[in-house]
């Protein structure tokens, strides 16, 4: 037994019915609204947010604010951050402030830093190279 979700293939009805208790190999069953044939549908699983609000976030959060300044804080990542230290509220905050997460070695506690600006000198340099070779000048002697 599995439990699926089914839309109705009426034109006019078009109702969906969720989490119905059937065998694996039904694909159709009769629309409860109106009678009419519906269709099993493919539909996601159930998300898992056991973890959602797990200790280490707290942490993470309470190392990153001072909460009750951030709590009165006018940014809404930082408020919100503060009054829900959840996973999604601390993803979005670390890309609200442009840091990431790193782990460190023996189980030292995490250090937040910026991202690393990208070396730019190969391209610069290339970039130079492409510009004098289209402005140089020639003087050919024969």
């Amino acid at each position: 037994m599995i439990i699926a979700d089914f839309e109705c293939q009426n034109r006019r009805c078009k109702k969906m019915e969720a989490d119905v208790l059937i065998e694996s190999h039904v694909w159709y069953k009769t629309c409860r609204y109106c009678g009419h044939d519906a269709k099993r549908i493919i539909s996601l699983g159930r998300v898992n947010m056991v973890n959602e609000d797990a200790r280490h976030i707290r942490e993470s959060a309470a190392a990153l604010l001072d909460m009750e300044v951030a709590r009165k804080s006018k940014d809404p990542i930082e408020r919100a951050l503060a009054e829900s230290p959840t996973r999604s509220n601390l993803k979005a905050y670390l890309k609200h402030k442009n840091l990431r997460y790193a782990e460190n070695e023996n189980g030292a506690p995490p250090v937040y830093r910026p991202k690393p600006e990208p070396d730019m000198t190969r391209t610069r340099n290339e970039i130079w190279e492409r510009h004098r070779n289209r402005n140089r000048l020639e003087i050919r002697t024969s």
